[in-house]
């Protein structure tokens, strides 16, 4: 198993927010960063809700090349693990069902989502540099980091009511949980077949989770 790699999609499920570098506007040529709130989509992919207010929407819309850095701000500032990912903003549609997911992972977006100057976002990873530490560092392919959610989630998500967490998604490396106020997440070790080898996933590897 590529422990890297590994760690790098866990921190990408595990991030409430990034920080989001675009093309300024008002000086050309320069980055502009911003903090945005983040939840992966049904795909694995960086999900956010921007206003059209907001001057990094007005940027995203005239140059969809993007950035976001994401950190563990729980270790201490010399062993943090980071992500940059060199992305393509795209707009997409609020689904009932893309809405719901997003809420789970970000709950407190309830007292904006649904604004008509609200909307969704996308930010699909062309490369990722990742970095766990003094000379531990390498890069990946977007492809890489992405984890699409089970045809059966809703299922498995049902399945895990009651264990002790939020279940916010469960995919195909792993099942993304809110414990104390923080994500967490249960890594598989190879993809589970049915609902059933996720419950059992996720009992096996639940108390290091805690």
């Amino acid at each position: 198993m590529n422990t890297g790699l590994i760690s790098a999609v866990s921190l990408l499920h595990c991030s409430e927010q990034a920080a989001l570098a675009s093309h300024c506007l008002a000086l050309p040529g320069y980055p502009y960063v911003s903090a945005i709130t983040l939840a992966p989509d049904e795909d694995g992919v960086p999900l956010t809700v921007i206003s059209t207010l907001a001057e990094h929407t007005r940027q995203l819309q005239a140059d969809a090349h993007a950035s976001l850095l994401l950190a563990d701000a729980t270790l201490p500032a010399d062993r943090t693990l980071r992500i940059t990912l060199l992305s393509d903003a795209m707009p997409c549609e609020r689904t009932p069902a893309r809405r719901q997911r997003f809420l789970r992972y970000q709950p407190g977006a309830v007292d904006y989502i649904d604004f008509d100057d609200f909307s969704f976002w996308r930010f699909v990873p062309k490369r990722a540099r990742f970095v766990a530490g003094f000379g531990r560092m390498g890069w990946f392919d977007g492809a890489e980091l992405l984890r699409p959610a089970l045809p059966f989630e809703a299922e498995a998500i049902a399945g895990l009511t009651g264990q002790g967490w939020h279940v916010l998604g469960v995919d195909s490396g792993g099942c993304d949980l809110r414990l104390l106020d923080l994500r967490r997440r249960i890594t598989f070790e190879r993809p589970p077949q049915d609902v059933n080898e996720v419950l059992a996933a996720v009992a096996a590897g639940g108390a290091a989770a805690e």
